[in-house]
């Protein structure tokens, strides 16, 4: 899940992606887009705007706050380790 501007859809494979944003406009590279505008969503993650790795299982695997989502990727990359 994305809260902020509109970035990029991060290009992980296996990963659906759902972007919360101000309306529910279709946004390409996002499975879903769900309108937030009053970002209440955001406030309970609390970041103004980053990225939140939600697991399958619904627990949050990770936070990365603006554009930069090396953490979500760090965290896939630990998930998805074969070995």
């Amino acid at each position: 899940m994305t809260i902020g501007p509109l970035p990029a859809a991060a290009e992980l494979p296996g990963v659906r992606q759902v972007l919360l944003a101000d309306t529910d406009a279709a946004v390409a590279g996002f499975e879903t887009v769900v309108a937030d505008p009053d970002r209440r969503a955001a406030a309970r993650f609390g970041l103004a705007s980053g990225r939140v790795m939600v697991r399958p299982d619904g627990y949050v695997g990770a936070l990365a706050s603006g554009e930069d989502d090396s953490p979500i990727r760090a965290y896939w990359e630990l998930t998805t380790a074969v070995g």
